[in-house]
């Protein structure tokens, strides 16, 4: 897979995933009043009013989650997941761990070939694929989660 994929994989997984919080956190209860100053303006003499419901926002479990599963350097693992229905209406999300070093992290996300990371590829109705690069340091635990979102997020 080529470096442009990957990083276009990597922005298009994040874009997703500040898109579903943000769309979680507005579903959330808070709501910001600001009252109208002159020609609806704010002057600084107006105070903002925060009303706020008393829910924190949640994002809702998995569909799937591998839980933490090591993996080896230079490794590609397979996993099942079984969800079916159609794989553009998933989201994924990996994460990795260094219980020795820096604990969860997303460092080299998408792999960096010579400095190390992981990617995921394969996706399919029942699998997923990932690789550890042969270089990684930062990646001796693997988590996967896949929500099924029921609708298209990207189409392309």
């Amino acid at each position: 897979m080529s470096t442009k994929k990957v990083i276009a994989i990597v922005v298009l997984t994040n874009l997703i995933i500040i898109t579903l919080l943000l769309a979680f956190l507005s579903t959330a209860g808070g709501v910001m009043a600001f009252p109208p100053g002159p020609e609806g303006l704010v002057t600084p003499e107006e105070t903002v009013e925060i009303l706020a419901v008393n829910r924190k926002p949640t994002i809702p479990d998995a569909n799937w989650d591998s839980g933490w599963q090591s993996i080896n350097k230079d490794q590609n693992k397979r996993f099942r997941h079984r969800l079916r229905g159609n794989v553009n209406d998933y989201l994924v999300n990996v994460v990795c761990k260094d219980p020795g070093g820096d604990g969860i992290n997303h460092n080299f996300y998408g792999s960096n070939p010579g400095f190390g990371g992981v990617t995921w590829w394969g996706l399919t109705r029942y699998y997923i694929k990932v690789y550890r690069e042969d270089h990684d340091t930062y990646c001796d635990k693997i988590r996967i989660r896949i929500w099924k979102t029921g609708a298209p997020i990207y189409q392309g």
